[in-house]
């Protein structure tokens, strides 16, 4: 099984914009808060909304209504990881709030939107997908070294699980499961994977167990940082001649690797969100 039949990552990123360009927040309600201070959530207007903001200004049309504020002052608040902007409307000094919230915590549905707070005067949820462009950072997201988190992943590294987010059967038993453990003999569990400190890397499988097909791969690799729902992310790259996976880095620590996308299993269209597990060893000389 090469590399190329073992990984498929399926994720629309971007790189990390800069934050002097203008970040637009869609939705199709806004929220009075003046005309409805006690039920503000339960009462919508149902309308198109827009919230643009740049470096020097915050423009919000809201229906029908348009409000224009020059921004004074910038501050992030990293207890609730939101930033406040100070602003200037028609001479009167003001403020605006972008965070990340669950909608739920003010009665709506289960699901994480930024909220654009003007406080006093009107709200707006949006969902994350609904912010342009979509490599938008929430203010107050920890920062990433990253070059300390790719002198930490380099090495020399053991499969040791891979779990499918529904079930499948692989091996066609006839019994479904989410453990690529259940599913694929010790041959195709076999699997050693090398990143070397010069970004150049393999892959092997079978290369430990009796009486199994060996199977090597060289490719070359580099993990970068990205923007994912506005949280800071690392993802790395595996680059096989015009072969090329992604991955998302769920948790890297000294010992363990793991990383989480698409996987192809079996067919060439067919592929399975999953999470793999992978051991930081010794290699033998």
């Amino acid at each position: 099984m090469s590399i190329k039949k073992l990984f498929s990552l399926c994720l629309l990123l971007t790189s990390l914009t800069s934050y002097s360009q203008v970040t637009t927040f869609k939705d199709s309600r806004w929220f009075d808060y003046k005309t409805n201070t006690s039920s503000m959530y339960r009462k919508p207007v149902n309308q198109p909304a827009e919230v643009l903001v740049s470096a020097d200004s915050i423009i919000a049309n809201l229906g029908t209504k348009t409000y224009r504020y020059k921004v004074k002052s910038v501050t992030e608040l990293r207890k609730d990881f939101a930033t406040k902007y100070i602003v200037d409307f028609n001479g009167v000094e003001k403020a605006i709030g972008i965070t990340r919230i669950n909608e739920s915590s003010v009665g709506g549905p289960d699901r994480t939107v930024a909220m654009i707070n003007g406080y006093g005067e009107w709200y707006m949820f949006t969902p994350l997908t609904n912010i342009t462009p979509i490599g938008y950072i929430f203010p107050g997201e920890p920062k990433i070294n990253i070059s300390e988190e790719r002198e930490k992943i380099a090495g020399y590294y053991e499969f040791m699980t891979l779990s499918f987010a529904s079930k499948r059967d692989i091996n066609k038993d006839g019994v479904t499961s989410t453990s690529y453990a259940e599913e694929l003999n010790s041959c195709q569990q076999d699997i050693l994977i090398d990143l070397g400190d010069d970004n150049k890397g393999s892959w092997a499988q079978g290369t430990r167990t009796k009486d199994c097909k060996k199977e090597e791969q060289s490719f070359t690799w580099r993990l970068e940082e990205v923007a994912i729902k506005g949280k800071r992310t690392l993802m790395l790259f595996f680059d096989a001649g015009l072969d090329s996976k992604e991955f998302v880095v769920k948790e890297l620590t000294k010992s363990r690797l793991v990383i989480t996308g698409d996987f192809r299993l079996g067919s060439e269209d067919s592929t399975v969100p999953g999470s793999m597990e992978l051991s930081k060893k010794k290699k033998k000389k």
